[in-house]
């Protein structure tokens, strides 16, 4: 489990530990301002997005039926 320093006015509002991205697994952290994601075996942080940051994202399917997200940011 990665563990991210949160502001101490900043809550945890869900963390994902399961996410493939490009072959390897990631972490998801959202809290109530960001969106931050990281290496669940290196615990290196590969992205740490204020929402202001997020264009779109787009909820889909792959097609092996698996659920995916594309997320666009600035």
């Amino acid at each position: 489990m990665v563990d991210v320093e949160l502001g101490s006015d900043e809550k945890l509002v869900r963390k994902i530990e399961r996410i493939i991205i490009s072959g390897v697994r990631h972490e998801v952290t959202l809290t109530d301002k960001r969106l931050i994601i990281a290496e669940s075996e290196s615990g290196k942080v590969r992205r740490n997005a204020e929402y202001p940051q997020v264009l779109v994202a787009i909820l889909g399917t792959n097609r092996l039926r698996e659920p995916e997200i594309s997320i666009t940011f600035t």
